[in-house]
Formats: C-alpha cells, sequence, structure tokens
C-alpha cells in the first residue's frame, strides 16, 4: 500500500520491522524503489548481505535492470545481465523486456537490437522497448521503420507505441509525419491518452506550431503537470514569453501543484524578457511554497535572469552564496552576461575561476575565447585556440540536419581551429552542392517525364532488338541509379568532413563518463562492479 501510495520511507519503516522476509515481500520493496525514482536504494537493497539466502526470481531481475537503466551505467546493466544469464532468468519475456530497454538506455543500440533479433516472439512490450531506444538515441528513421515493421508483423500498436513515434518525429523535425501519427491516434481512440497528448504538445510545440499545439490542449480533458509544463515550455522555446507566464500563472489558480521542468521554462522565460522581480519571485517560491529544492539548471536559469539584466554584481553574489558548486552553465550564463553589457573584469573574474573548478572542459575555453572575440582581444583569443588544439581538447561538434532523402545529410561545424576562426565557407560549398543535387534531380525528373511522349509507337523491323528512342523502363533505371550514385556521394564527402572530429568526441565522452555523478552524490562505494559481495545460491 505505502509503495503504490509513493511513501517509500514510510514502506521500508515497515519493511524494517518484519521478523521473515520472502522472495515477495524483497522483491516488492526492490519494485518499489525503482517505481518511485530511488535506483539507488533498490540496488543497495539488491546487495544487502542480509538477503544474500534469497534467490532473486525473474521479476527481481527485470527491476534491478530498470533501475540500472535509470542510472544510464552500462557497465552495471551487464553485470546484472550476467547474474540474470547464470540464474537462468535471461530468456524470460519480463527479463528481456527490461534488457532491451537497459541496453537502449545506455545508449548501447546494437547490443539492444541484438537481443531484440532473437526474440522469437515479440509482443508489444518488446516492439516499443525497442522503438523507444532508437527515439531516445536520436536514431528516428530506425524508430519508424521499426514502427512499420511492427504493424506488417500483426502487431497492434497501443498507446506507448504512438507516443514513441511522435518523440521518432520531433527527433527528425518532421511535423507533417508526426501530423500523420496524429491522424492514427484520433482514428484507434488515442486521444483519451494523456502521454499521447503531450507527446502531441512535444510535437507541435518543437515544430513551431503553436496554435496546433494549443488546440490539442484545450480539448484535454485530463491535463496533469507535465502536460502544463509541455505547453508552457513550447511558449517559452518560440519566444511568446506573455502567453508562457500567463499559462504558468493559470496552472496555480486551477490547483495543479508545478514541477522543476516547469520552473525551468518560467526561469528561462523571465531571463529573455529582463522580468527580474518576477524571477525572483518565482525562484524563492519554489522552496518556499511548493517544497522544490532548486537545481543547477534553475541556479543557472536565475543567474542569466540577473546577468542579462545587467545585474553582474548580484549575479555573482547569488553564485557566491549557492549551496553546491556553481558548474559550466552557470558560469557560461554569467559570461554571456558579461558579453552583453562589455563588462570585460567580471568576465575576466568568471574566468579565473572556472579554469581552477573546470581545467579540462572543452567548451569552457571556448566560452573564454568568444568572449575575448566579442572584444576585440583576437591575440588572447587565438592563444586560447591554439592551446586547446595543442592539448587535443575539442568542443563537440554542433550539427544541423537537412533532410534530403533517408538517411539525413548531417552538417559538422568544426571548432578545431586550423590557420584561422572557423568561416562559413564550408557550410556555403555544402549548400552549394545541394543545390546542385536538387536540380539534378529536377532535370531527370522531367526526362523520364518526357522521354515516353517523345518515344515513337513502333519500332524499325530491321531491328526489333534495340530502341528507335528513349525506352522508359532503362531511363527510369538509369536515373535511380544515378540519384543513388550521386546520393552516395555526398554522404562520403560529409564523412570526411566530419571524421577528423570524431577521436576528439570520443575522448571527450570517455572524459564525462569518468566523471560522471549520479544526482549530487558519489557514486557509493558499496555499488562497485565486484558482485563478489553477494552470493547467489543456485
Amino acid at each position: 500500500m505505502y509503495v503504490k501510495c509513493g511513501e517509500v520511507d514510510d514502506a521500508r519503516h515497515v519493511f524494517d520491522e518484519l521478523s521473515y522476509v520472502d522472495i515477495v515481500l524483497w522483491t516488492t520493496m526492490i519494485v518499489g524503489y525503482t517505481q518511485n525514482g530511488n535506483p539507488l536504494d533498490a540496488l543497495q537493497l539488491f546487495l544487502d548481505k542480509k538477503f544474500a539466502s534469497i534467490v532473486p526470481n525473474s521479476v527481481t531481475m527485470a527491476t534491478v535492470l530498470s533501475a540500472s537503466a535509470q542510472l544510464r551505467d552500462l557497465s552495471l546493466g551487464r553485470s546484472i545481465h550476467g547474474i540474470a544469464v547464470k540464474l537462468g532468468v535471461a530468456d524470460y519475456d519480463v527479463v528481456v523486456n527490461a534488457l532491451v530497454d537497459m541496453y537502449a538506455k545506455c545508449q548501447a543500440v546494437s547490443e539492444a537490437n541484438s537481443i531484440f533479433g532473437r526474440i522469437l516472439n515479440k509482443d508489444v512490450v518488446t516492439w516499443n522497448s525497442m522503438i523507444a531506444g532508437y527515439a531516445e538515441n536520436n536514431m528516428g528513421n530506425d524508430a519508424l521503420m521499426l514502427f512499420k515493421q511492427m504493424r506488417l508483423q500483426g502487431a497492434s500498436p497501443d498507446a506507448t507505441s504512438v507516443v514513441n513515434a511522435l518523440s521518432a518525429s520531433v527527433c527528425l523535425g518532421d511535423l507533417l509525419i508526426g501530423k500523420s501519427f496524429h491522424n492514427y491516434a484520433v482514428k484507434h481512440a488515442f486521444l483519451s491518452n494523456v502521454y499521447v497528448n503531450t507527446a502531441l504538445l512535444n510535437l507541435y510545440s518543437k515544430c513551431a506550431d503553436l496554435p496546433s499545439a494549443r488546440r490539442v490542449f484545450n480539448e484535454m480533458n485530463d491535463r496533469n503537470s507535465v502536460t502544463w509544463c509541455a505547453m508552457i515550455g513550447g511558449y517559452g522555446m518560440q519566444g511568446d514569453s506573455a502567453s508562457s507566464i500567463d499559462l504558468f500563472n493559470e496552472m496555480l489558480k486551477d490547483g495543479v501543484h508545478p514541477n522543476d521542468v516547469a520552473f525551468t521554462s518560467i526561469l528561462s522565460t523571465c531571463s529573455h524578457t529582463g522580468m527580474v522581480t518576477a524571477g525572483k519571485k518565482y525562484f524563492d517560491s519554489m522552496a518556499q511554497h511548493f517544497n522544490i529544492t532548486p537545481s543547477m539548471k534553475h541556479y543557472a536559469c536565475m543567474v542569466d535572469v540577473l546577468a542579462r539584466a545587467g545585474n553582474l554584481e548580484q549575479a555573482l553574489e547569488f553564485i557566491d552564496k549557492m549551496p553546491m558548486q556553481a558548474d559550466v552553465s552557470v558560469w557560461g550564463a554569467f559570461l554571456h552576461g558579461c558579453g552583453l553589457h562589455s563588462r570585460l573584469q567580471f568576465g575576466e573574474e568568471a574566468i579565473k575561476r572556472m579554469m581552477v573548478l573546470h581545467p579540462e572542459r572543452p567548451d569552457l575555453y571556448v566560452l573564454i575565447s568568444n568572449l575575448y572575440t566579442s572584444y576585440g582581444m583576437w591575440e588572447k583569443s587565438l592563444a586560447i585556440r591554439r592551446w586547446m588544439q595543442e592539448k587535443g581538447l575539442v568542443k563537440l561538434p554542433g550539427c544541423s540536419s537537412i533532410g534530403l532523402f533517408p538517411p539525413l545529410a548531417w552538417l559538422r561545424t568544426n571548432l578545431v581551429l586550423k590557420k584561422d576562426l572557423v568561416s562559413g565557407e564550408e557550410v556555403e560549398r555544402l549548400l552549394k552542392s545541394v543545390r546542385w543535387y536538387w536540380l539534378f534531380l529536377l532535370a531527370g525528373s522531367a526526362v523520364v517525364l518526357v522521354a515516353p511522349m517523345l518515344a515513337p509507337k513502333a519500332r524499325p523491323a530491321a531491328a526489333p532488338s534495340l530502341p528507335a528512342g528513349f525506352d522508359f523502363p532503362v531511363t527510369c533505371i538509369a536515373f535511380i541509379a544515378a540519384t543513388l550514385l550521386l546520393q552516395e556521394y555526398f554522404a562520403r564527402v560529409l564523412d570526411r568532413r566530419s571524421a577528423a572530429a570524431e577521436p576528439a568526441r570520443r575522448r571527450h565522452l570517455a572524459a564525462r563518463v569518468r566523471g560522471r555523478r549520479i544526482g549530487d552524490a558519489e557514486w557509493p562505494s558499496g555499488l562497485g562492479f565486484t558482485w563478489a559481495e553477494r552470493t547467489i545460491k543456485t
């Protein structure tokens, strides 16, 4: 009862007072921790030596896999996978689905796909786990292809399937595909599901179709805090600050308890509109009225509110009073304000502090270089860029997608300093190539359409095996082949241009993994990768 009501502490108090604990009670407590967002507590209970005599079953292992998926820890998940194999429960449906979900959420999509491919009798949960994994890893095309394959193999998509397909549409930025899934949801009566409606709000908001998003929002009968936050964030994302603040106040009047995401959206709106007083009021109300502990994102938004308005002294004082150590997002917001108001002295103070706190972060040095560039201090900016190149520090490249044909072509901005700062010449050359690509496509289409009309009606009797004019099927095949070859050429060119940044990207990701923290606490020593602490009797 306590677990289903979200009162995990009370449930643990009752659990500790029990004189005898069996597999059902032990698993129920682990499930309670996992479902209520406490994966570390779930894993600690799983590893507790007091319960070493209890042999985990398939439900226990599936729950622990879900806990490791919440932590996004691949090594931990693989260790639990090994235990499941040793216990002989790795082939159970509930464990297989949890494995697919865990590997997908830990960005090991190939391993998730390998397990998925070995499943003979796939149910809708299995399909949904794999589709969601593709969508979470920004593989929208693969997610939609799998949704199509799911229907072709006779499986009936449910509301979760539609939510995952809508998320894939958001990854692709394709509003037309998203609208087709909206029609699918209407046809199969999924619009009564609050998660489907929230996914639709997210789709229309991120695709800049706010009228459609508001229409979906107004037609909803059941709204929760996530739904309100999606609509508020949509207005804020598109720069409609007035509607965002009005909707937030309307949510409070309706008695809906805002979550941390809602405050992130509203504080971001206040920063872009210069509403310092309102921003302070909303930030203070988080802990005072709604019992929400501000996170690093909220502190970064509040610093942005103060810095954008020119209150740099207050922003620096606010950073000094933070209960946690400020990260790059907070100092980045402060530096942005220094650049807006030409306060180099404050900017250099922020630089000194960041150099001590985060000497290994390449994005930090890019911020510093950009600050010097904004003041015309080119020598200092170039010196920092050259130092980055010597140390092998490369900021993860940004990318933009161009929907030519699947797969998408990617433009990557190379942020490595070579002989000068980055210019738009490479992008311009690529766009020129794209224009030639479409000219070739239009010309080929015209040839295919006009060729049959130019061909004579009858072939000469002397040479029946040779065409007298254009042969329509041959022309189509030749045009398609030429188009595919040209597309492959452009793909190879793009791959070569972005290959130089790939090793640096991997080094940066590895550094991030090595320095990873879970929440605000270090990884506990009792949850290492040595599983000898737990004796499993089989």
